[in-house]
């Protein structure tokens, strides 16, 4: 029997074989300019979708039609990334099994539509910072939920945020100038599918990890079918007719660019900072979004919805921010401020 010797590689060799193995490294930005980068794309999407569809704007009442053509533009741009190999900058790309697609993708495709259809809609007949208070208690329904399938339990500390969030919720929506029942209805309806979307994605994580571009690349083709009938129903070809006077190419496909580039820049955004940065940014994008509506669309904001709205904001913190919150308790329990015991003799 004869032993055959192993091969020795050359420094040169070695360093061509570990980079066959080693994964594609990923390009990676600054938080200083993610943050920012986000912060206004985030704004600017929902500002120019606003002035896109009030009467104030553009009159294009054609909210089906807005989020039909922003999930065209987005299902050719993740294709076109695709055959050009540049979603390895953004996300590792994961293929996606049959079975996986009907149980997990159709079902999420057809809350997202809903979402982005109604949350139109909504925007279309309340203020921007309305709104955005009311889609800020969707991680509050998404709790109910968690706490309904047994994921996390009932406790002292979840029911004082619940409260501060809704006593916030209901302060600002009471001193609300402009208060529309069916666009809370429309934005409420909006909530619990954007809800049950990120419930469903949650249990699509545990197994295969999704990015933001990939998961676009899967659920914007799926977003569009379902929106076909429902654009075809109520809105048919007016949107169409209308566009090129009404609106212009340019505009809407300004906005389309936008809209994708966000979803490319929470890619980079998650990938560059913490949970905390994450929530603080929200906020921060929040605040950009109440002082630009004051200021472009001359929305009136009282003391009141100014008080309900930072409550929520508290809230919502306190609960998004707890790892840190956990991990500041673990450091004072570790080296308490004052002594439990009077110092003894060998202390001294």
């Amino acid at each position: 029997m004869s032993v055959t010797s192993p091969t020795v590689l050359s420094p040169e060799q070695s360093d061509i074989e570990k980079s066959k193995k080693a994964p594609p490294a990923r390009f990676k930005i600054t938080p200083y300019i993610t943050i920012p980068a986000w912060v206004f794309l985030s704004s600017a999407t929902i500002m120019l979708n606003k002035n896109i569809l009030s009467k104030g704007g553009y009159n294009f009442p054609y909210p089906i039609f807005l989020t039909s053509y922003h999930l065209l533009f987005a299902t050719f741009c993740t294709r076109l990334m695709y055959l050009l190999g540049w979603r390895i900058m953004c996300d590792e790309f994961v293929d996606i099994t049959w079975d996986q697609w009907f149980k997990n993708v159709l079902p999420i495709g057809f809350t997202f539509s809903g979402t982005l259809i109604l949350g139109n809609v909504a925007l279309q007949m309340l203020p921007i910072p309305t709104t955005q208070m009311l889609k800020s208690f969707t991680s509050m329904i998404v709790l109910f939920i968690s706490i309904f399938l047994g994921v996390k339990k009932f406790s002292t500390r979840l029911f004082v945020i619940v409260s501060l969030v809704s006593t916030g919720l209901v302060i600002a929506t009471v001193s609300e100038s402009q208060f529309i029942p069916m666009g809370y209805l429309v934005q409420a309806i909006a909530i619990m599918l954007d809800a049950t979307r990120l419930t469903l994605i949650q249990r699509l994580t545990q197994v295969v990890k999704l990015g933001p571009v990939v998961s676009l690349y899967y659920f914007a083709p799926v977003c569009l079918a379902f929106n076909t009938l429902p654009l075809l129903l109520k809105e048919g070809t007016a949107p169409i007719t209308l566009l090129a006077s009404q609106v212009g190419v340019h505009m809407l496909i300004g906005s389309a660019f936008i809209a994708f580039l966000l979803n490319v820049s929470v890619v980079f955004l998650v990938g560059s900072t913490s949970s905390l940065v994450l929530t603080l940014s929200s906020i921060a994008k929040n605040i950009v979004l109440i002082v630009g509506s004051v200021v472009f669309f001359h929305t009136q904001i009282g003391f009141m919805q100014i008080l309900g709205y930072s409550l929520s904001l508290f809230g919502l913190f306190i609960y998004q921010s707890e790892e840190l919150v956990n991990k500041w308790l673990g450091i004072i329990k570790e080296k308490p401020l004052l002594p439990t015991t009077l110092p003894t003799e060998r202390d001294k």
